[in-house]
């Protein structure tokens, strides 16, 4: 019928270990697109020594093996955007090249742009591009994903909403009127409504344009988002299904691991809750799992290759 449907930039909050880029990572699997995952810290002021925000886009055409038209539809990562908030005061006439520099140098990329790519010859591995050919690439369709932990915004959430500034019950009542002006319509302390209080660990979901804006970042990048979502710290349950049902679960690998040493791993049931408690003390979601693994079986992983060992049981 004619009508071009625009893409959405995502923008997802959520504790370190939480699954934001491996989401990302199955979205472009489930989609066959190239993905590429950039840090946020890495990137500065064009001019200054880092990399510009253009390297998001030549690493994208690189994943596709600078096949352009398959970059057009990939997807780019950005991870520890909220380490690019302003890190001096407006009013100080600083100049924050890695902070509010790459938020203003991300606007054009975040929208409909076209950047052009040089290919290097660091690039000759595929050998498709001649070194120093140019690429144009359209980001019209290229879906960009910024991610961070942003320890600090649910306090800035939580004061909001403790001032009153909320919304439905959480809004502020207006007063009532007093017995002189009105005494049968004056609502008695036990019916008058109550605000709603929100959870301090639940204060996500309710994160406005302000609240970010109040975190550090410019009410110009804010805008670029039509998405804002969040993830929460995973459970003991789902940090046990992480450790083994996907297909390349850590318990996967490590069996693998023992197997290409003669030895077969086997796991006790029990033991993969005791791994997911330990992983919950650690504060750093599924990602305090591998290192948990290593440090239970790495031991036994070299002392029993090469030998008579034939099991080794968690």
């Amino acid at each position: 019928d004619g009508v071009r449907v625009d893409k959405s930039s995502l923008l997802v909050l959520g504790p370190t270990g939480s699954g934001k880029t491996a989401l990302a990572r199955a979205v472009a699997d489930l989609l066959d697109v190239p993905i590429v995952i950039v840090e946020a810290t890495s990137l500065t002021q064009a001019g200054y020594v880092g990399d510009d925000v253009e390297v998001c886009v030549k690493r994208l055409l690189e994943a596709a093996h600078y096949d352009v038209a398959l970059a057009e539809q990939g997807i780019v990562v950005i991870d520890e955007i909220d380490k690019l908030a302003r890190k001096t005061a407006p009013q100080s006439g600083a100049r924050d090249v890695s902070g509010e520099g790459v938020q203003q140098a991300l606007l054009r990329l975040l929208e409909q742009s076209r950047v052009t790519v040089k290919a290097t010859p660091a690039t000759r591995r595929y050998l498709l591009p001649r070194a120093g050919e140019h690429f144009v690439v359209n980001t019209d369709d290229i879906l960009f994903i910024c991610t961070g932990a942003f320890p600090a915004l649910p306090d800035i959430i939580q004061r909001r909403l403790d001032a009153g500034h909320g919304f439905g019950f959480a809004a502020p009542t207006a007063p009532s009127a007093s017995p002189a002006q009105s005494p049968s319509l004056s609502p008695s302390p036990s019916t008058r409504p109550q605000a709603l209080s929100i959870p301090a660990t639940l204060p996500l979901p309710h994160v406005t344009t302000e609240d970010l804006i109040e975190y550090g970042f410019i009410r110009e990048f804010v805008g670029r988002f039509g998405i804002v979502a969040h993830t929460e710290e995973l459970t003991r349950d789902e940090l046990i299904a992480v450790l083994t049902e996907p297909k390349h679960a850590l318990v996967k690998q490590f069996e693998r691991l023992f197997r290409s040493s003669g030895v077969q791993l086997l796991c006790h049931p029990a033991s993969f809750g005791a791994i997911a408690d330990l992983a919950l003390t650690t504060a750093i979601g599924a990602r305090g799992l591998r290192r948990i693994m290593h440090q239970v079986l790495q031991e036994a992983q070299f002392a029993y290759s090469d030998s008579d060992v034939a099991y080794a049981v968690i």
